[in-house]
């Protein structure tokens, strides 16, 4: 069965947040909460720009969603953050 973004827990692991947009890739929360978990890979060292690319993205897959936007500016200020203290 495949899971939906509601039935995922907002801190769900990277894995599990990929392979649901895997088999899902139009769900613009699942996207937007993907660029969160990938933010928050301190192994990936191209981290900020692929959640700025995934939180971009679900944005233009739900343009009009509250909780996309929020995530969108939780991304955005989370990496400017992060930079500072790199």
């Amino acid at each position: 069965t495949v899971a939906s973004s509601e039935t995922l827990p907002p801190q769900a692991s990277l894995a599990d947040w990929r392979r649901f947009v895997q088999q899902s890739p139009t769900n613009a929360l699942a996207t937007a909460r993907l660029a969160l978990a990938t933010l928050a890979d301190t192994n990936n060292p191209c981290r900020f720009s692929e959640a700025d690319f995934l939180s971009r993205r679900a944005l233009e897959l739900a343009p009009q969603n509250a909780a996309v936007s929020g995530l969108r500016t939780e991304v955005t200020a989370r990496s400017a953050q992060l930079r500072k203290t790199k």
